[in-house]
């Protein structure tokens, strides 16, 4: 009986029995202090807009970072000699004491340029203070489009304490949307493995398989790009958001490419010559980009326009072709004109700042998804039956 024991698998197990005992052991008998902790402040005092006068700050203020440069002046709601974290979305700032600048995101204006093109954590240490002492802080927003938001989002991101205690904070908060991310990112390659096997046994619906693939793999993209702990899982922010931005440029040029291909007749040439102008526009932003002429979160304002008016003549046409389409033959254009009318409001809230985080087209899109995919799975096992 002994002879069949395997000693070698035995040791690992009461090796690892062991290991597992001193783990437990350490974490009971543990009295390290806890190195950070996070602890959410507000701002309180006055805040100056653009060329306004000083109004005072309270919660309800609502503040455009497109009306000019913020200046608020006062102090933290606690006193306390520690870290401030808060969150940059593609803005500058500085701050002063008593009159004295002593922090500031960039060394020069060029430094400054250069650092507000991200979504980006930063801290300051609050130290050596006086109650009585007035901090001033001012916020510049560079860009013309895309982050209206970015003055409250600051106000909103302030924190006591950063470190891991930051990260795990901020990790919660982006964890639905890296998993929402991560499974479109898996759709996306099972979209494009079924079109190719599609293609192979030349099936029915291998092309629009392969088009929905790639818009999802793009939407993946911009979902996990668009997290607000982005800076603590890398640092190459003005990477991610030139990814961000090409997902949302490629991803909305495949969608106008698919409402193109379920379009008839005149509507389908009209759609047709759309989504080629689309792409030229797309392609010639990426061309200045790619020339440091201008940036693709510069040219947001500009692409902005294009985008919703192809959007808004894409919906028009969808319209148009669901009057003249059979019930049974509706179901893609009708989740189409629902997307749409998402698309045109999220380029339209990047000036407005009524919702943040491109909430709606987000989960619009992840319904449209779910749904579409159960009813490629059906066809699917109906075509494989009917062979």
């Amino acid at each position: 009986m002994f002879k069949k024991i395997r000693w070698d698998i035995l040791g690992y197990m009461v090796l690892l029995l062991l290991a597992g005992a001193v783990l437990y052991h350490t974490y009971r008998t543990n009295n390290q202090a806890i190195p950070s902790f996070v602890l959410e402040t507000e701002f309180i005092g006055e805040y100056m807009l653009g060329e306004s006068d000083w109004k005072p700050l309270d919660q309800n203020t609502r503040l455009s970072s497109f009306d000019g440069d913020l200046v608020l002046r006062g102090n933290f709601r606690e006193n306390f000699p520690m870290c401030i974290s808060f969150h940059l979305n593609h803005i500058g700032i500085s701050i002063s004491v008593n009159g004295t600048e002593i922090y500031k995101s960039g060394d020069s204006d060029k430094d400054l340029n250069e650092m507000v093109c991200a979504n980006a954590w930063s801290d300051w240490l609050y130290e050596g203070l006086a109650p009585e002492d007035v901090i001033e802080i001012r916020l510049h927003n560079p860009h013309c489009y895309g982050n209206a938001g970015a003055y409250e989002e600051f106000l909103a991101s302030l924190h006591y304490g950063g470190g891991s205690a930051l990260a795990n904070h901020l990790e919660q908060q982006s964890k639905p949307y890296r998993i929402t991310g991560n499974c479109m990112l898996l759709l996306a390659i099972a979209l494009l493995g079924l079109s190719l096997g599609f293609w192979i046994h030349k099936l029915h619906n291998a092309d629009l398989f392969f088009r929905m693939g790639v818009l999802t793999l793009f939407m993946s993209g911009y979902i996990l790009m668009d997290t607000i702990d982005m800076d603590f899982r890398t640092d190459m922010l003005s990477v991610c958001t030139c990814v961000r931005q090409c997902c949302i440029l490629l991803g909305l040029l495949t969608f106008i490419n698919i409402v193109s291909k379920m379009l008839t007749g005149k509507r389908k040439n009209i759609a047709g010559i759309l989504t080629v102008a689309l792409g030229i526009i797309t392609g010639i932003s990426l061309l200045l980009s790619l020339t440091d002429l201008m940036r693709l979160y510069n040219a947001e304002a500009y692409l902005a326009v294009a985008q919703g008016s192809a959007a808004l003549l894409s919906l028009w046409l969808c319209i148009q072709e669901y009057r003249h389409r059979e019930k049974r033959n509706r179901v893609m254009l009708l989740s189409c004109m629902l997307l749409l009318p998402a698309v045109i409001l999220e380029l339209l809230n990047g000036r407005l700042n009524l919702w943040t985080n491109g909430i709606l087209i987000k989960v619009l899109f992840s319904i449209v998804l779910i749904f579409h995919l159960l009813r490629a799975v059906r066809s699917t096992v109906s075509n494989l039956k009917n062979q």
